[in-house]
């Protein structure tokens, strides 16, 4: 049991409230192979929201409260090269703090958000110097319960519904190469909401990285590296309404000495 106290001064009348919030989590794996197991999980959460902003009435916003339940499947394949993992979730959270779809400077609490989805996972080695990690992710949330019905079914801003990513390296360990690692990534969100209200959409991106690093003598490492290699314009929101422009094509080279 946790107890959280914050006064809110700059308002008027000040404002005091104390929380003692309970988050209890249990957890069950079954291992069926050696190599598969199966894990379920459940847990509540709280998060004290002084920090969220002000609704209209100019107080800080009710603490938020979530249950969230998880259903999974691990399993190592190829003789140990490689591991995989699935999970399906099911999470609801209320008096969750979103940007205010009219007044962009204040914030209001969604009576019920809900969010499921599906992620998998799979990191492999086919080959020693071979190394391939691939991810995968479906996420569906939407406003169930809101007083202000405009918004019932809407996206949560700044949650894409898919994401998926691909990344790759090949380390050279003889011959001339000896000591070069090359690798890189593709990175893909699609469309996601700018604001509570859903009148704005973000469009969808995929983003290329690429790396290279070269190790030599007694410690000496330098690499380089190449974000977003076909200069796409990427922008992201943190769902209060702010929208932030990534960066360009970008290369950085870094020399390293380890002792």
């Amino acid at each position: 049991m946790e107890t959280y106290a914050f006064s809110a001064g700059y308002v008027e009348p000040g404002v005091t409230r104390d929380d003692a919030p309970f988050s209890p989590r249990a957890g069950l794996t079954f291992l069926a192979t050696p190599d598969l197991s199966f894990y379920a999980s459940w847990a509540r959460s709280f998060r004290n929201e002084a920090d969220g902003g002000l609704i209209r009435e100019g107080v800080t916003p009710k603490p938020t409260r979530g249950e969230q339940f998880e259903v999974g499947a691990k399993a190592i394949l190829l003789d140990g090269r490689a591991e995989a993992t699935v999970a399906v979730f099911d999470l609801s959270k209320t008096n969750v703090v979103v940007s205010d779809p009219v007044d962009f400077n204040r914030v209001i609490q969604i009576g019920e958000l809900t969010a499921q989805g599906v992620e998998a996972e799979v990191s492999a080695r086919p080959l020693e110097p071979w190394t391939l990690v691939a991810s995968y992710a479906f996420t569906k949330t939407e406003i169930e319960e809101h007083s202000n019905t405009s918004i019932l079914g809407n996206w949560l801003a700044g949650v894409p519904r898919r994401q998926a990513s691909l990344w790759t390296s090949w380390r050279f360990d003889a011959g001339p190469l000896d000591g070069l690692t090359v690798g890189g990534g593709v990175f893909h969100a699609s469309k996601q909401a700018a604001t509570t209200a859903n009148n704005f959409f973000l469009p969808g991106y995929t983003r290329l990285d690429l790396n290279a690093a070269y190790a030599f003598g007694e410690g000496y490492e330098i690499r380089v590296n190449v974000d977003n290699v076909t200069d796409e314009k990427i922008y992201i929101t943190g769902g209060f309404s702010q929208i932030y422009p990534q960066a360009p094509r970008t290369a950085r080279v870094t020399f390293t000495r380890r002792w």
